[in-house]
């Protein structure tokens, strides 16, 4: 049997900077203080950019995917629209602003399917989740910068597969597709 953490948690007791590339990346040695009281003098803590992921679907049921060649993933991958919170935003504008700016869509229907943070350990950013419902088009995408993004539309079927059988190569980009399909499933089903 597990023994319970402290109730104190994680302390931290000093930081130093030991790279700064802000806004991208700022890299930071911490010391801190361990639920347990071991004291750790060297634990890295990694500052990426928060970031936004939206599961759209379209007015006729369809759910909107972006095709795209990414630079790490080192091939062409399936997405969901999303990009990083700019200054000054909260999630859920940058959500609908990112909708506009990659798809040409808007949506009066949003449903927050959660926040977390990239990895427990050393952080790495936050993102947060969304599902649009019932997405209109407006027009054009407005604000495709240097990366090629083809739309695709598939039904939930398609989606599902997609998210099981590796075409998407991003953990964010899965986890906003199949947890906005466990909401939908929950939603049908009452409860």
């Amino acid at each position: 049997m597990m023994e319970p953490a402290s109730k104190a948690g994680w302390r931290t007791q000093g930081i130093a900077t030991v790279y700064d590339n802000r806004p991208w990346l700022t890299i930071e040695k911490h010391e801190v203080l361990t639920p347990t009281g071991q004291r750790i003098d060297d634990w890295h803590v990694i500052e990426l950019p928060s970031f936004v992921n939206v599961l759209a679907r379209l007015e006729g049921g369809s759910f909107l995917l972006i095709r795209q060649n990414k630079y790490r993933c080192q091939s062409e991958t399936l997405a969901t629209i999303g990009g990083l919170i700019d200054e000054g935003e909260t999630p859920r504008v940058a959500a609908e602003r990112e909708l506009l700016e990659e798809a040409g869509c808007i949506s009066d229907t949003w449903h927050p399917l959660g926040e977390y943070v990239i990895d427990p350990n050393r952080g790495c950013g936050r993102c947060y989740l969304f599902f649009a419902d019932r997405c209109r088009r407006t027009g054009a995408p407005q604000g495709r910068d240097s990366e090629q993004l083809d739309e695709i539309e598939v039904t939930a079927e398609e989606l599902l597969q997609i998210g099981m059988g590796g075409q998407i190569k991003a953990i964010a980009w899965e986890t906003c597709i199949l947890k906005g399909l466990l909401w939908l499933q929950h939603q049908g089903s009452g409860k």
